[in-house]
């Protein structure tokens, strides 16, 4: 892994994290941007800065923060990566073209990843009135990963669903975290389906249908 630092439109710091191979996600307050191979931030260095990355192969996530160095003129040195966590996934799932792990939240609840053999793919969030609501998507080499957050609210539910189509049938993801009263943190469900799509089957081509010419029998 390696950071770039420059400034954009002069004022702000941007951040980029470079590992190829992987996806990485770049959070900082209510901020995230997701890339494959790199992503880039503009940040502010006075304020916490988060990172994941996951390698796209086997979805493995390490999470770690970042800082930036700064001189006391306001001019930056450098950034510095400091790894945290190796996240344990605590639910896989896998069917058709998907693969799924989810981890641990970074604050409550749980972070799914997705890889999808599909470019033709989404997701949403079942509750709230803001479907895409802390769920982001990149795209690599005719694959297409997902990461979404799942939070309990007051109403001690949350819920996304992913589909796509393979070979005729349909699927859908589906990742849900719950919290009852009284328990001590969110129980998650990771789970999928699939099912034959319709087909619709082409009209029928238009045929003459041949009137048999009256048989005339000749006597000599």
């Amino acid at each position: 892994m390696r950071t770039i630092l420059g400034k954009r439109g002069g004022q702000k710091i941007t951040l980029t994290v470079v590992h190829p191979r992987h996806v990485v996600l770049l959070v900082q307050g209510d901020k995230r941007v997701l890339g494959s191979n790199e992503v880039a931030l503009a940040v502010d260095p006075k304020e916490p800065i988060a990172w994941e990355t996951t390698d796209r192969q086997t979805l493995e996530t390490i999470r770690g923060e970042a800082f930036v160095d700064l001189r006391d003129d306001g001019r930056f040195d450098a950034a510095t990566l400091r790894p945290t966590t190796l996240l344990a996934a605590v639910a896989e799932e896998a069917e058709g073209r998907h693969a799924c792990k989810a981890f641990e939240g970074a604050r409550a609840g749980f972070d799914v990843v997705c890889r999808v053999e599909s470019l033709t793919v989404a997701a949403a969030r079942t509750f709230g009135d803001a479907p895409l609501d802390r769920i982001q998507h990149v795209e690599a080499n005719e694959q297409t990963f997902f990461r979404m957050e799942l939070e309990p609210g007051a109403d001690g539910v949350d819920a996304t669903v992913l589909g796509y189509a393979a070979g005729g049938r349909g699927h859908v993801v589906r990742a849900e975290a719950s919290r009852l009263p009284g328990e001590a943190g969110p129980a998650l469900v990771l789970l999928s389906e699939s099912r034959m799509q319709p087909v619709r089957l082409p009209p029928p081509h238009p045929h003459r249908h041949r009137i048999p010419r009256p048989r005339i029998d000749r006597f000599d």
